[in-house]
């Protein structure tokens, strides 16, 4: 079978030789598409592997300052109760 593809492609060529720069161009192109798709599946793969990473350090950024607030308020509580405790002494 592909020996009749090289024949027919070869008596095509030989009857209009302005298709090998048609085919060339064809050929290119389709490199050109396979590279794109490529490089699309590539940065679509690393993103869906980052996301996990991505979502955690926005997790713990999240957490952290959760933290950072309830300690404030806890400064500020104890900043109130010793306030109360110099007053009531005083």
């Amino acid at each position: 079978m592909p020996v009749i593809i090289v024949l027919l492609l070869i008596i095509i060529f030989i009857l209009a030789p302005w298709l090998i720069p048609v085919v060339a161009g064809a050929a290119a192109a389709y490199g050109v598409f396979i590279f794109i798709a490529g490089a699309i599946v590539v940065v679509a793969i690393a993103a869906f592997a980052m996301k996990d990473k991505i979502k955690g350090l926005l997790s713990k950024q999240r957490m952290n300052s959760m933290i950072e607030e309830s300690n404030r308020i806890a400064r500020l509580r104890q900043a109130e109760d010793a306030r109360r405790k110099d007053v009531a002494r005083g």
